[in-house]
């Protein structure tokens, strides 16, 4: 009885996993439809882009054509009109050269700012003043220089022997004198711990 109960079990699983695949398998199916539809379309899309790229040169080509014949046409009108009129002649040559100062204007202004010559850049770099490594080095910029702790002035302070090693438990006040001692300087804006930096 137990058996039997077991095979009906399994065999309604069997039944909803069939079930499952068989709606996976349609889902799947009309997901790789749609998704050859946008590739087709795609590449529809991208064949007549380059389609419309063709023409587009074709006709620039076209045009190029055109203008250099009706140039030509207009050229050969002008030198008709010169031969009948010497007046025309001096229109023409004033018109050229005012076509050819445009066109001079335009190239200049479109001509990029000339760089500078090697003379005035090596004096540039000779002008400008190197930064001192020293500053930087006696007096750096630390988040910590707010919370340092103010110099005392005691009557006498105390003096600390040059060979001494310094360690945490010294006071700051013990420390700049041991600096002092070794002629270290710029001591004074140093906090605890970059005292002991540098006496160490």
């Amino acid at each position: 009885m137990a058996k039997d109960s077991s095979r009906k079990t399994l065999r309604d699983r069997l039944e909803k996993a069939r079930k499952a695949l068989k709606r996976l398998t349609s889902q799947q199916r009309g997901l790789d439809r749609e998704a050859a539809k946008k590739q087709r379309a795609a590449d529809k899309a991208a064949k007549d882009a380059a389609r419309a790229a063709e023409d587009a040169a074709k006709a620039g080509q076209a045009a190029d054509a055109h203008s250099a014949r009706v140039a030509s046409a207009e050229q050969a009108v002008t030198d008709v009109e010169v031969q009948l009129d010497p007046k025309r002649a001096k229109e023409v040559r004033k018109a050229a050269a005012a076509a050819k100062k445009r066109e001079d204007a335009a190239k200049k202004k479109a001509r990029p700012a000339a760089s500078p010559s090697p003379e005035v850049v090596e004096a540039a770099a000779i002008e400008e003043p190197e930064p001192v490594e020293a500053a930087s080095i006696e007096a750096p910029e630390q988040p910590e220089l707010a919370e340092a702790e103010p110099d005392p002035a005691p009557a006498s302070p105390p003096v600390a022997d040059a060979s001494e090693v310094p360690d945490a438990g010294w006071t700051v006040v013990r420390l700049r004198a041991l600096a002092r001692e070794r002629g270290i300087t710029g001591i004074s804006r140093l906090t605890k711990d970059q005292l002991l930096e540098r006496l160490r």
